[in-house]
């Protein structure tokens, strides 16, 4: 059924009176099901190449008499295909400008070989199949389902069954929102530089990430419970690398749907994904030896728990209600900002601070950044770059240590912002250099040293190397402001550059070097304005000078 005119509007299923083509509902026998509806197109009888006249197509009535006998519906347009009522059909397919179906009671069996140039948005009520080749601007999947039952199939409802393609082009976008994923038979996840997304519909639902998927084993009854995202099968499906794989929240979810994110499989995501964000309501977790490895790391959680030997390059901003625990078996870059009650980071190698760190205002909170050195023997390194701040510009009784663990060492600064916190630098034998604000300082090392600058409890003077501490003991080596920490006293050489002499009275020269209290400068008199008595010039006297009595001989 398409418009006779070019562009025209389908209306499927409706009542005019309406611009374009109306299509009333169709009256067919309730047990005949097997047969294509194709709405905007026609097929040319003499070469079998379908001519497209339609423009929009709206679902706005049923499409037969018998909703349980509903046909397979092939849309066939150049414009948008919306809905006003739910719809039900066995294959949904076509080719089209833009496809929106996203009332939560529509009905779908299968929904299969679809092309649009805008985004392909599909919403079905309890399961469908998701397969051969989707291809959009943007893919939206959603199944809805009260109390976790509803499920996806990827591919066919066989694991015997054909595989299946998803693909949107580059910086595009596939989103998956189901509680129970069957992941039946290989596929391809196409989006390159884009950001796949899989979280469950039902608020709360855990989502883990394992390779045990091959059955149902979603809902409340499950063994884990919920969503399933099958590690092996994910890695194998995308190709190229993506931008960003997300876990627990979709684009049209508001906040995060995953009530857990556990990390119950190794997930090496080098070859799949530059970034991974993990986005739950609750906790992150992982299982012994279920590492981690991604260029960058970033998420939302009420506490994360990540304690293998992840292999993680950047950890970017994560926003944890609670405490945050990462062990990095690579050097890390924290670009931040991690926001925590408590945080501990521990990465092998070298570690760059280059992002903020936040922790309450008040409470003691801990942060805990710790560097080991490598297994070849190469020294630990941790350097902070940019302007970071750690902590509040007020105390909040807490402390940060940062650790170097391993021979030697370096501890660079660059402008630490922590004035509200007590800071430890756990040396060891390593060295620390640079500048930093801090609420208190305590710096842990011996047999290297210690070149720091900046503010101990506001003084920023030569008194900040006598309010810091220094254990095992003071050495010359480790100094604050130029000052030996802790030490015995401090003498600091102070030049004062003297202004250029000026004929003026006493103290006159020196009115600069006391600040603030000058002494008023004196002009020096001319003698030339007094008037002088005129004196005889052979005289040796005058009048009124008695010659001093001077012998010529010494007695």
């Amino acid at each position: 059924v398409a418009p006779a005119t070019l562009g025209g509007t389908r209306l499927a299923g409706g009542t005019g009176p309406v611009a374009g083509l109306v299509m009333p509902t169709l009256p067919v026998s309730a047990n005949y099901s097997s047969w294509l509806l194709r709405l905007g197109a026609t097929t040319n009888p003499n070469t079998g190449s379908l001519r497209v006249t339609a423009g929009d197509i709206v679902i706005a009535g049923a499409l037969t008499s018998a909703r349980y006998s509903t046909p397979s519906l092939d849309l066939e347009n150049t414009g948008a295909v919306t809905q006003t009522v739910p719809v039900y059909v066995n294959y949904l397919s076509g080719h089209s400008g833009s496809i929106r179906l996203t009332n939560p009671n529509n009905g779908f069996s299968v929904v299969q070989n679809i092309t649009t140039t805008g985004t392909l948005a599909v919403t079905g009520a309890g399961n469908f199949t998701a397969g051969g080749v989707l291809s959009a601007a943007a893919i939206d999947l959603t199944v809805t389902g009260a109390n976790n039952s509803g499920y996806l199939y990827l591919g066919s409802r066989s694991t015997t069954g054909s595989g299946f393609t998803f693909e949107v082009p580059t910086g595009g976008s596939i989103g998956i929102t189901v509680d129970n994923l069957y992941w039946q038979s290989p596929g391809h996840l196409i989006a390159p530089g884009g950001i796949i997304a899989i979280a469950p519909e039902t608020p709360g639902t855990p989502l883990t990430v394992t390779d045990t998927n091959t059955a149902f084993r979603g809902g409340p009854g499950g063994n884990p419970p919920g969503l399933l995202v099958p590690a092996s099968s994910l890695q194998a499906a995308i190709s190229p690398s993506i931008g960003t794989l997300v876990l627990g929240q979709t684009g049209p979810q508001p906040i995060p749907a995953a009530g857990t994110i556990v990390i119950a499989e190794p997930f090496d995501l080098t070859t799949v994904a530059s970034t991974l964000a993990l986005r739950t309501t609750g906790a992150i977790t992982q299982g012994t030896g279920d590492a981690v490895t991604v260029g960058t790391l970033v998420g939302t959680a009420s506490q994360v728990t990540l304690p293998e030997a992840n292999a993680i390059a950047t950890l970017g901003a994560f926003d944890s209600l609670g405490n945050f625990l990462l062990d990095d078996a690579t050097p890390l870059l924290i670009a931040g900002p991690v926001v925590a009650n408590n945080v501990a980071i521990s990465a092998v190698g070298s570690m760059t601070l280059a992002g903020d760190i936040v922790v309450p205002g008040s409470g003691a909170p801990q942060v805990f950044l710790s560097v080991f050195g490598n297994a070849n023997g190469g020294a630990p390194a941790f350097s902070q770059t940019g302007d970071v701040a750690i902590g509040p510009s007020t105390p909040n009784g807490g402390t940060i240590v940062i650790g170097l663990f391993g021979a030697g060492g370096t501890m660079r600064f660059n402008d630490l912002q922590a004035p509200g916190m007590d800071v430890i630098t756990q040396l060891g034998s390593g060295n620390a250099s640079g500048t930093m604000t801090v609420g208190g300082l305590l710096v842990d090392g011996a047999g290297g040293f210690a070149t720091l600058f900046g503010a101990v409890a506001g003084n920023a003077t030569s008194y900040a190397a006598q309010i810091a501490q220094i254990t095992p003991a003071a050495d010359p080596a480790y100094l604050f402001n130029n000052c030996e920490i802790q030490g015995p006293f401090c003498v600091q050489t102070v030049v004062v550059t003297l202004p250029p002499q000026v004929l003026t009275s006493t103290f006159a020269g020196l009115a600069s070097v006391f600040a603030g209290l000058p002494p008023p400068i004196l002009p020096m008199l001319d003698l030339s304005s007094f008037a002088l008595p005129p004196t005889d010039p052979e005289s040796l006297t005058g009048p009124d000078v008695t010659p001093p009595n001077i012998s010529d001989r010494d007695y």
